[in-house]
């Protein structure tokens, strides 16, 4: 069956899932007349928000569930969601050339102030932190996923006294595969920190929202294997699939508890059994 779906074209706001402010606009579909759940949609606060969760994502999500459905976005080419497409890759020879000028990167810096030496040279090797050239400063940090396959690297400036992103007069944050302005570029992100899976052993593995958090809590709790998804509005099934039969602990950031809960009943509520334990602000996943 087809669908005909874009964004909602009327005034009508709703509650965003992860800022709760009433700026979130749905995805519609025209042909039967219904507004996709409530999660499917796109804030338009895009630099203080920035959640999105796509329609192509969302079927994307049903047909790795079993749900054989397809769509067609209003204007946009036909997509088969059916057919998937094959992740392009960054070369191992630009992932490399970023490994150096530690000296010059702030986020190293500020992890200066908490950790020493070795502990520091362990965390950047772990989780193949490198330095980018496009703002003095900055970091990359890999997304490499459980075959060791560079899917895109995240650009972003932080403060190295206080480790703060810096924003300013604009966001700090950029893509790699952006850059590098590469054609017919298709992109499919993974956890940060997947690459660490196939050496994890037993270790349970734990789940935050940003890249920053997984290093520091490497740090501080190495027992663990930390992962990040980057924001939770990038916490999808196909992304979490890799971590099956693992026992696995989801901690949102401050205020993102009831949206966390909420999008994994949704997402996971045919393939998934989780729980919530009182004693931690996590979610638990088996």
């Amino acid at each position: 069956m087809e669908y005909t779906i874009t964004l909602d074209k009327s005034s009508r706001k709703f509650l965003c899932p992860a800022c709760q402010k009433r700026r979130f606009v749905r995805y519609y579909d025209f042909e039967k007349k219904q507004y996709l759940p409530e999660i499917v949609g796109r804030c338009d606060r895009e630099v203080k928000c920035g959640y999105h969760y796509s329609v192509t994502e969302y079927f994307k999500d049903q047909h790795n569930l079993g749900k054989n459905i397809s769509f067609k976005p209003l204007l946009k080419k036909s997509i088969d969601a059916g057919r998937p497409v094959d992740p392009s890759f960054i070369s191992y020879e630009i992932f490399s050339k970023s490994l150096i000028h530690y000296d010059k990167n702030n986020f190293i810096s500020f992890l200066g102030r908490l950790f020493d030496k070795e502990q520091i040279a362990f965390l950047i090797d772990e989780f193949k932190i490198g330095t980018s050239k496009h703002w003095p400063g900055a970091t990359v940090f890999w997304q490499l996923d459980n075959n060791g396959k560079i899917r895109t690297g995240k650009i972003m400036l932080y403060d190295p006294q206080t480790g703060k992103r810096v924003k300013r007069d604009v966001a700090y944050i950029q893509w790699v595969h952006k850059i590098l302005k590469l054609k017919n570029y298709h992109l499919e992100q993974c956890l940060f920190g997947l690459h660490q899976l196939p050496k994890a052993g037993t270790k349970h593995v734990a789940i935050v929202e940003s890249e920053k958090t997984a290093v520091l809590m490497t740090g501080f709790y190495p027992a663990y294997c930390w992962m990040a998804t980057g924001g939770l509005s990038n916490l999808s099934y196909s992304k979490m699939k890799a971590l099956e039969g693992r026992k696995i602990m989801l901690y949102p950031d401050l205020g993102g508890w009831e949206n966390g809960r909420r999008r994994l009943r949704f997402l996971f509520k045919t393939e998934w059994m989780f729980r919530y334990p009182a004693s931690l602000n996590s979610i638990v996943l088996h």
